[in-house]
């Protein structure tokens, strides 16, 4: 049985990293696109703006998850789950600031489909995490484990 579930959590984190990877450097690279583009075209002072930093930051903790879900599941996990969060509400509040109310198809549309991958990345990286976790903690003890050779604490040599 520990052997299916190690199998199954080793393809649980290979499938959030798949999942999460592109979109996390596809973000990164437009992110750094688009800033690069505006600073040249039209100046640094219409570069730097609440929603471009909002985004950004999002971008980075994603892309930070991802980075880090190679050494360590749960923090990597969690730093998605957080990109996503911050996401939703930076964009929500940022769609409230910048239009004056709340526009539910201007918050669905920006976050829908990066923000729902996100979450799902994270909550796989967790699940992996915790099902790795079961099988450190699920192993027999060394006094009960069977030894490969026997004592040879009565004999007489």
């Amino acid at each position: 049985m520990s052997v299916k579930r190690e199998r199954f959590a080793e393809a649980v984190k290979w499938v959030a990293r798949i999942i999460a990877l592109p979109f996390a450097i596809f973000f990164f690279v437009f992110g750094v696109g688009d800033f690069v583009n505006i600073v040249t075209n039209e100046g640094l002072q219409h570069a730097i703006n609440i929603g471009g930093l909002l985004g950004g930051v999002t971008i980075i903790l994603a892309l930070a998850g991802c980075i880090i879900s190679w050494w360590w599941l749960l923090p990597a996990g969690v730093l998605l789950i957080l990109a996503y969060l911050f996401g939703a509400i930076s964009s929500g509040l940022f769609a409230v600031y910048h239009v004056g109310y709340f526009n539910l198809g201007q918050f669905r549309d920006f976050w829908s489909i990066p923000g729902i991958i996100y979450l799902v990345s994270g909550a796989l990286l967790i699940l992996s995490w915790r099902l790795t976790r079961k099988l450190i903690t699920s192993a027999r003890p060394p006094s009960e484990t069977p030894q490969l050779y026997p004592t040879c604490s009565g004999l007489i040599i």
